[in-house]
């Protein structure tokens, strides 16, 4: 039992000293009112600058694109772009929250993913959404970002 325990915490140890993981400063973001989420984000996957790679490539890069406020509900959600395939987690003011679409992006190779994150409905004032990403397989890079922005 020893020898199994040892082993897991060598295991354990090797992974966090090769994964790596990428933090980006918090830049300011307004807040894009639309009526039709899906839609917004349908036409966005098809002008998305995310190059080909070769299929289930680690995430190397992602970007919070835009923080939009649907005009019917008043619901917040978070757009990401990612490179790569990985583990998708979204956080508002440090709770976490569902992941509402994923989109893929490439042809005739998925290459990316444009993620939606439903952050709901926010008090007006100043919030701070997270996005945090860990890739399926080798090196199981982990990529931060994080983006402050207000609500009317």
């Amino acid at each position: 039992m020893k020898k199994i325990s040892r082993l897991i915490t060598l295991v354990l140890a090797l992974c966090m000293v090769f994964s790596t993981v990428a933090f980006a400063a918090e830049p300011e973001m307004s807040v894009t009112e639309v009526s039709d989420i899906q839609k917004y984000v349908s036409e966005m996957a098809g002008e998305a600058g995310i190059e080909p790679r070769e299929p289930a490539a680690p995430i190397t890069s992602a970007t919070i694109t835009d923080i939009l406020q649907d005009t019917d509900t008043g619901r917040v959600y978070a757009v990401v772009e990612v490179v790569g395939y990985g583990y998708a987690y979204g956080y508002i003011d440090g709770t976490k929250v569902e992941l509402y679409d994923s989109t893929p992006v490439g042809s005739p190779v998925v290459t990316g993913f444009i993620y939606i994150f439903d952050c709901g409905v926010l008090s007006s004032g100043s919030h701070t959404f997270r996005y945090s990403g860990t890739s399926y397989n080798r090196p199981w890079n982990t990529v931060n970002r994080q983006v402050t922005f207000n609500v009317p």
